[in-house]
């Protein structure tokens, strides 16, 4: 692995992991990211409305690229972490099938 590559893994976040929800935390953690990775990836997991989704965006610079987002299902059927490593696997499907590589 590169050390381009491997930097631009070390910048993959999942700011409800690394911020243990905490707003000021989350800021830190994406202006560190944004002052020292060309690429990035956001991912996320959440509850809404009885829903539970998933969602991971591709920032080349400070554009996003793409975005992919998924409907696990019901909270009956899932869990928020069960959302959080869907994003997390579409983050790293992002970075592995992107031209910015």
């Amino acid at each position: 692995m590169t050390q381009t590559n491997l930097h631009t893994i070390i910048c993959l976040y999942t700011l409800n992991l690394h911020a243990n929800n905490c707003p000021a935390e989350a800021l830190r953690v994406v202006e560190l990211a944004e002052d020292n990775c060309d690429v990035r990836i956001y991912s996320d997991g959440s509850l809404r409305d009885g829903g539970i989704g998933a969602a991971a965006s591709l920032y080349v610079g400070n554009t996003i690229r793409k975005t992919l987002r998924y409907c696990l299902g019901t909270d009956k059927e899932h869990m928020v972490y069960e959302a959080e490593m869907v994003g997390v696997i579409m983050g790293f499907h992002l970075l592995t099938n992107s031209s910015a590589k």
